[in-house]
C-alpha cells in the first residue's frame, strides 16, 4: 500500500515538473531527408508546402503560435493525427516522406538552484 501511493506521489511530482518546465518555442524547423527545408517564425501565422520533385507531400500550418500537419500525402496519416505543438523540442514526424517539424527557442530554459 505505501509503496503504491508513493509510487503515484512521484508521478504527479513528474507530471507537474514537466509541464512547469516546457519553454513556448519560437522557431519552426522542418527538414525533409535529414536536410533543412526551412525555418519559420512560430509568431507568424502561415502554411507552408513541402514538396518533392515539385509535387507537395506535407502541407504545414502555423496558427496562433501553434504548429501542425493540415494535409500529408502518406497513407497513414499519423503525421496528422498527432496534433498542435507550441513548445520547445516538440517534433511532428511524417515517416513515408521522411519530413520532421520540430519546434525550438532561442531562449535558454531558466536553472533553479538546484539544477547549477
Amino acid at each position: 500500500m505505501f509503496i503504491s501511493v508513493l509510487a503515484a506521489a512521484c508521478v504527479v511530482c513528474l507530471v507537474i515538473w514537466y509541464f512547469a518546465t516546457q519553454n513556448t518555442g519560437d522557431t519552426v524547423t522542418i527538414t525533409m531527408d535529414g536536410k533543412v527545408y526551412g525555418t519559420y517564425d512560430l509568431a507568424q501565422d502561415q502554411e507552408i508546402e513541402v514538396s518533392r520533385d515539385g509535387q507537395v507531400v506535407n502541407l504545414v500550418r502555423i496558427s496562433d503560435g501553434e504548429v501542425f500537419m493540415a494535409e500529408a500525402d502518406c497513407p497513414d496519416h499519423l503525421c496528422i493525427r498527432q496534433g498542435k505543438i507550441s513548445a520547445d523540442r516538440q517534433t511532428i514526424v511524417c515517416l513515408p516522406n521522411r519530413v520532421v517539424v520540430e519546434i525550438s527557442s532561442e531562449t535558454e530554459p531558466e536553472l533553479d538552484s538546484v539544477a547549477r
